[in-house]
């Protein structure tokens, strides 16, 4: 996801894709398993790609910014 939105959507040097299912179960996504969250980024050809699984009483909105975090953290890392 993260490679084909930078090489073909925008053109742009760096990508990040995320998917998976925080706290729902997809109807239309019989494989789909809440509680997975999955992230990856390319960057000058280097790619990373991380599984955030959440098994907690999170809410909603805080397993949304470990999300971010999680994202961001993974991109200033391949900077370095």
């Amino acid at each position: 996801m993260a490679d084909a939105g930078l090489n073909h959507a925008v053109k742009g040097d760096v990508g990040i894709g995320i998917t998976g299912s925080l706290t729902r179960e997809d109807p239309s996504n019989p494989n789909s398993q809440p509680g997975k969250v999955y992230i990856a980024s390319i960057y000058r050809g280097n790619k990373h790609s991380s599984t955030l699984e959440f098994n907690d009483n999170k809410s909603r909105a805080e397993s949304k910014k470990i999300v971010i975090n999680k994202s961001l953290e993974i991109l200033l890392d391949m900077f370095r």
